[in-house]
């Protein structure tokens, strides 16, 4: 975790979270709610990183990094949301309105949570996609055939052939070299 984000604070001060919890679950579901949305943020951060499609700046380290650190905040968010409910199934409030507004609270935190981990499903999904994409392109240049791999196709690009050799007639056709 990465030192003083609200994800670090849960796991780093789990006593004082389990005090918390029994002492002032409002503060607890405040703070559920404000980790919720920390990682929901960093989901932002790796979307397009997830979404990079470059065969040179492969930003694999840090998207690795950062899903296996919004995986764990989800692990963690999850079973403090099971705690939150168990503690509430224990400890009925006093009135009516006080249990379904804390019914109500748990629910739309555990309805935020859902949609985090499904957006992070999504990007898992578009990264792996792109991967496979980045994979067969890389095949494509390695395999073609060629002295370069078959990027230079049969007659070269617009300047040139492999390695910016001139094709036969000349970078500009013709029988000089120059069109003419």
């Amino acid at each position: 975790y990465e030192p003083g984000t609200l994800t670090h604070l849960l796991v780093a001060n789990w006593n004082a979270y389990e005090v918390s919890l029994l002492a002032h679950p409002v503060v607890t579901k405040t703070f559920i709610g404000a980790a919720i949305y920390a990682t929901a943020d960093k989901l932002g951060k790796l979307t397009p990183l997830a979404q990079s499609k470059s065969l040179f700046q492969d930003p694999t380290a840090e998207i690795d990094a950062m899903t296996g650190l919004i995986k764990t905040e989800i692990t963690t968010l999850n079973a403090k949301l099971a705690d939150l409910q168990a503690r509430m199934r224990q400890t009925r409030s006093r009135t009516k309105q006080r249990e379904s507004h804390s019914t109500s609270v748990v629910e739309s935190l555990s309805s935020q949570l859902r949609g985090a981990t499904s957006e992070f499903q999504d990007v898992l999904r578009t990264r792996t996609a792109n991967m496979k994409e980045l994979q067969d392109r890389r095949a494509q240049f390695a395999g073609g055939g060629g002295a370069c791999g078959g990027a230079c196709g049969s007659g070269g690009g617009a300047a040139g052939g492999c390695f910016g050799a001139p094709p036969p007639g000349g970078a500009f056709g013709g029988a000089n070299g120059y069109g003419g």
